[in-house]
């Protein structure tokens, strides 16, 4: 079994939580957290353990002031065309 890192806390998970800029994030029972986000936001997905963006930011629209996009980061391989022996 690995020992946790060094100077990471494990009983509170806001520390390092990312609830985006239009929330805040709430410490429940054990590890367990919620972002709550403020009036004109929402969380991603409707879930609560995802970070609040701007209300009028949906997938598929323009969302890059919030760091989001609906690019991948890096591109696809190339398909690989051959036989294969099994």
């Amino acid at each position: 079994m690995e020992t946790p890192p060094r100077g990471i806390p494990l009983s509170d998970p806001c520390l390092v939580v990312n609830c985006g800029q239009g929330g805040q994030c709430e410490k429940g029972a054990g590890v367990s957290y919620q972002c709550r986000c403020q009036p004109g936001f929402k969380n991603m997905l409707d879930d609560t353990s995802m970070p609040c963006i701007g209300s009028s930011c949906t997938f598929g629209a323009d969302c890059a002031k919030l760091g989001l996009g609906n690019t991948p980061a890096a591109p696809a391989p190339a398909p690989v065309i051959g036989n294969y022996l099994y």
